[in-house]
């Protein structure tokens, strides 16, 4: 068995009692990528493409 480092740790029989558990947390990893891309983006301001918001 590894150690996990962690403030919370979940098991796998929690997520089967629990599915929603499951989905709550893969959606906040999905929220946290796309932060994190965004965060990216912003600082590559090089490559930035100016457009009009009326034009979108």
């Amino acid at each position: 068995m590894q150690t996990i480092l962690a403030d919370l740790a979940v098991s796998m029989s929690e997520f089967k009692k629990k599915p929603e558990l499951f989905e709550a947390m893969m959606e906040e990893i999905a929220d946290q990528d796309l932060y994190q891309k965004v965060l990216a983006r912003m600082a590559d301001k090089v490559n930035a493409i100016e457009v009009d918001l009326d034009d979108l």
